[in-house]
């Protein structure tokens, strides 16, 4: 019996070496007259061409191979047999019992009898050292490998309890942000397989298991029989060969380079396209292709599907089912059909299309690419994936239909004769007719209209050709006098091709308007606001000279120069153009239009910040109670609009209507983007330091513990915005366990932090900051101005470092150092200073002008020092005016500069003009702290007793430096200046420095 199955391997073996047109002149001659097995070996050859050999092939075929050797109750090494649970092409899977030298459950994978060729044998050592290479939570773990009793090799591993991933999915009714998070994972186990130089080649929903751990549903990648190594690493001893015009792979999940035959080698790039078809299937519940259809169309029909044509877009696909599998597929995943269509829409449109390339060149490069754009999605950030250009979309055409293009092209080309024969003739006809007529008169402003639109076209195309793309051609740079520079930057290019647009399009205004809108916002896409705006502002001028101050051109470029005035520093002139733009649009659009409501939200946060709350306040509430009419409490405007309206509220003081808001807010994002959507998370955050703030603390601890739960994996993953995130709230949660008395669990928590965060050695400047507020949260002050002076000296452009480093070292004692760095920060400001007036430059001198006066002596210039102190006022009043909360910041500041040069008549006239502005925090507390000081040095000794008495009763609201406070710096600045005050007036010897 079993030198015929023998028999019956060795004939199928040989058959897969040859190609198809070859089998079937070899199988009469190997079979020689024997009915029975070649019908056998036909059987096996069909199974391995559908791609489901290595998976499920069919049940007639593999038992005529004959009886397995093993059978539950069998012992092979130390594991038990208990049940069959999986049959594949060449495997047996079985649940397994291990008696030695621990007990447990685990899957046992075994080649079946009659199936151990070469080549099989070769494919199945090939998976169990691809898994036993890696080591990821969200792949199956290999535990061990060996051989039977009659030489067929077995490997074990975890065993798997779960269901396929899109079963699990609908099941569960799971979201489509759910099962994205769950995706996600996924690609992250196929990296780190790439990573391990394996390629998977069968990507598909029953070989990605969901397992629930704890109540977390976990995915697991298994069945690696097919993968192949990548880099020169390899997975066998044998040979893994694929048999010329071979399938390997399941056709619907294939990708176009594994369904030919190719001199280029398969590349991870086919698994990502296999990526892309899990993640349509996981959207619209159906494959780009059917696999039942393409196994029905036969072998070349089959090839030529899956590499020419193109698979619907996952919205237009769900769009074009049938209103009941509609209905059941949106139902699956918790929503009602239209938005189901609208939600995938755009953004995951783009990216399963990306995925889907046919060239794979315009794939992602890598899996964790994919996560990340979609990442970026879940985030609301713009995606990697657009969609692909007319041009690219033509080429295809063209490819796919050559002989229809060319016919095509005779066909026009005899048209346009035709046209152009019949058009002459029209004008001459028409040119003897009476121009007065209506109707003629009427044709002409059309063709008017119509020749305008298109020379616009052709001029925007003409100036992107020769002007802007030519810029990267270093032989026409050289030709045209330009210094030739490989590596020109994107600002470059546009600011070389933007230098003629005034004299090349005189007399075309709507095309320089065109050029120079498009152009503005390429600047502020690279960060440079300041060169966008006066090309935003031409654009304005000329749609007002030709179409009027209210057509959509100049009131979206009106919206966009607003936006840009407020990036580069320039507040006081974005206000009425805000203004401007919302009255167009009211007398144009109307007073519910979504594009008025949403300027009107706009206004109200820039007049809020110019001091005009009240009116703000009614702006945003009739912004906000319009659009809940117009466009529903759910609308992403609406949300936007709930969020600054109790922003507003809780700076008015009306802290219960601004909590009633979040709490509001917090339960539409729940229900519409579910609880890990990251806007979801920072709303929680918000509605429980609400919480806290009005004394609900076992409120605010719940939704704290819910937050980190949600939060808590991101801890284990790189750093990056979620994993800051979910420290944030370990520290508010501790500060909370803290105040209830928890001390065993705010320590926890602390200890944890130390482990999580400041173990790690930070990768960029970003990391490095954020690790240095961790330290002086914890209080540890000299690691934490160590890691600011890195930064500054990786950055000397940062800012508010200046400040800090200098607050730090003063608040630990190292005063020469304190006194070094002032006088460093001093030649810094020399250095950048300017005649520009914007925010930047107003922080700057404010920043370094602080640090150089928080003691009696700082070794710096008191009058440079003054001097930076005028500038810092003089620029905010430029930037922002006298009416935004930061110019009670330069105030205090101006009046401890004139206190430090002995002017302390003007040290008590800044004070009480920063008082009479009815400042809170830290900077009352430093006003009255200065009052009482300049008035001691005037003698007026029970006035400044006076006010030293307030400043010290106010100062205990404050909280201490460390305890997570954003502005730790002035806690210190001040606290300092207190104690000098209370050392001055009281004669008491001042405390010692902290040195903790």
């Amino acid at each position: 019996m079993y030198d015929a199955h023998s028999r019956e391997a060795a004939v199928f073996d040989a058959a897969l070496q040859l190609p198809l047109e070859q089998r079937d002149a070899y199988l009469k001659r190997a079979t020689d007259g024997d009915a029975a097995l070649r019908q056998r070996v036909v059987s096996l050859l069909r199974a391995y061409d559908s791609g489901e050999f290595l998976d499920q092939a069919p049940a007639q075929a593999l038992h005529r191979t004959g009886p397995r050797i093993e059978k539950p109750g069998d012992k092979i090494g130390h594991y038990k047999l208990l049940q069959q649970i999986g049959e594949g092409g060449c495997g047996v899977v079985y649940m397994a019992e291990q008696e030695e030298p621990v007990r447990r459950r685990v899957a046992l994978k075994v080649i079946k009898l009659g199936m151990d060729t070469k080549s099989v044998i070769a494919r199945f050592e090939a998976e169990r050292q691809a898994l036993a290479m890696m080591d990821h939570p969200n792949i199956a773990k290999v535990l061990e490998a060996g051989a039977t009793g009659t030489g067929r090799p077995y490997f074990v591993m975890e065993l798997v309890r779960g269901v396929k991933i899109t079963e699990f999915c609908d099941e569960q009714k799971l979201s489509t942000g759910e099962r994205l998070h769950l995706f996600i994972q996924v690609c992250q186990a196929i990296q780190h397989a790439h990573q391990k130089g394996v390629i998977h080649r069968d990507i598909k929903p029953s070989n990605i298991l969901v397992t629930v751990n704890d109540g977390v549903p976990v995915p697991k990648v298994i069945d690696f029989g097919i993968a192949k190594a990548t880099g020169g690493q390899r997975l066998t001893d044998k040979t893994v060969f694929t048999a010329f015009e071979q399938f390997i792979g399941t056709p619907a999940y294939m990708s176009p380079e594994q369904a030919v035959l190719t001199s280029v080698d398969i590349d991870t790039r086919s698994d990502i396209y296999a990526l892309g078809v899990l993640l349509y299937e996981l959207l619209t519940g159906k494959t780009p292709f059917d696999g039942k259809e393409l196994l029905a169309i036969g072998l070349d029909e089959m090839r030529r599907t899956i590499c020419e044509s193109e698979p619907l877009k996952p919205s237009t696909r769900v769009n074009t089912l049938a209103s009941n599998e509609l209905g059941t597929t949106a139902q699956h995943r918790g929503l009602d059909a239209p938005k189901l269509v609208s939600q995938l829409r755009g953004d995951l449109d783009w990216i399963v299309m990306k995925a889907l390339e046919k060239d794979r060149a315009r794939r992602y490069e890598t899996a964790n690419g994919l996560a990340t754009d979609i990442q970026r999605h879940l985030d609301d950030e713009p995606v990697v994936a657009r969609p692909p250009s007319s041009f690219y979309r033509f080429q295809k055409l063209v490819r796919r239909n050559k002989l229809a293009v060319a016919a095509m092209c005779v066909v026009i080309l005899s048209l346009a004769v035709g046209l152009t024969m019949s058009a002459t003739l029209l004008a001459q006809e028409r040119a003897a007719r009476v121009r007065a007529v209506a109707a003629e008169e009427q044709a002409k402003k059309q063709k008017g209209r119509a020749d305008e639109q298109a020379a616009i076209a052709n001029a925007v195309k003409d100036f992107l050709q020769n002007d802007l793309l030519k810029q990267a051609d270093i032989g026409d740079q050289a030709d045209r006098g330009f210094e030739q520079k490989p590596n020109l930057t994107v600002k470059e290019a546009l600011e070389r091709a933007s230098q003629n647009i005034g004299q090349r399009f005189t007399n075309q205004p709507l095309v320089e308007a065109e050029i120079r809108q498009t152009i503005a916002g390429a600047f502020c896409g690279l960060g440079e606001p300041t060169v966008a705006v006066p090309h935003f502002e031409r654009a304005i001028a000329l749609y007002e000279q030709v179409l009027g101050s209210d057509e959509p051109l100049a009131l979206a470029s009106m919206s966009q120069l607003a936006k840009a005035y407020e990036q580069a520093g320039r507040g006081t002139e974005a206000v009425p153009l805000w203004e401007k733009t919302l009255k167009l649009q009211e007398a144009k659009l109307g007073s519910t239009h979504p594009d008025t409501l949403k300027t009107m939200t706009q206004v109200a946060r820039v007049i809020r910040w110019g001091g005009r709350l009240t009116e703000a306040t009614a702006m945003q509430e009739k912004a906000l109670k319009r659009q809940r009419v117009k466009l529903g409490a759910d609308h992403p405007d609406t949300l936007e609009s709930m969020f600054w309206l109790a922003l507003i509220y809780d700076r008015d003081g009306r802290k219960n209507e601004s909590l009633a808001l979040q709490e509001e807010r917090l339960n539409l994002l729940e229900a519409k983007r579910g609880p890990h959507h990251p806007a979801t998370v920072i709303a929680m955050v918000s509605v429980a330091d609400a919480y806290e703030d009005a004394g609900r603390l076992p409120e605010a601890t719940k939704l704290l513990e819910e937050v980190l739960t949600l939060l808590k994996p991101q801890l284990s993953a790189a750093y990056d915005s979620s994993h800051r995130r979910a420290l944030n709230v370990m520290f508010m949660l501790a500060g909370a366990y803290q105040q209830a008395g928890r001390q065993p669990e705010a320590q926890r928590l602390r200890d944890d932090i130390l482990t999580t965060a400041l173990g790690n050695n930070p990768q960029s400047s970003d990391q490095l900051n954020f690790r240095a507020s961790l330290f002086t949260r914890l209080g540890r002050w000299k690691e934490a101005s160590a890691d600011l002076a890195r930064l500054l000296v990786i950055n000397p452009d940062r800012t508010w470092e200046w400040l800090q480093v200098a607050a730090a070292l003063v608040h630990v004692g190292e005063l020469d150092r304190y006194r070094e760095h002032c006088r460093k920060s001093i030649e810094r400001l020399a250095q950048d200073a300017g005649p520009s007036a914007n925010n930047v430059e107003r922080d700057r001198a404010y920043c370094i002008t602080r640090a150089c006066l928080i003691l009696p002596s700082s070794g710096a210039n008191l009058e440079t020092v003054s001097k930076m102190a005028d500038r810092a006022l003089t620029l905010q009043r430029v930037y922002a005016g006298t009416n935004d909360s930061f110019w009670l910041w330069c105030m205090s500041l101006k009046s401890l500069a004139e206190y430090r040069q002995d002017q302390f008549a003007g040290a008590v006239n800044w004070a009480e003009k920063t008082l009479a502005q009815r400042p809170s925090t830290w900077i009352e507390v430093e006003a009255h702290t200065l009052l009482a000081m300049a008035r001691h040095q005037l003698k007026q000794n029970a006035l400044a007793r006076a006010a030293l008495a307030t400043g010290e009763q106010l100062a205990q609201k404050l909280p201490k430096a460390g305890s997570g406070g954003r502005e730790w710096e002035n806690l210190i600045i001040t606290d300092r200046l207190l104690r000098e005050a209370k050392a001055l007036i009281e004669g008491s010897s001042e405390p010692r420095v902290e040195t903790k």
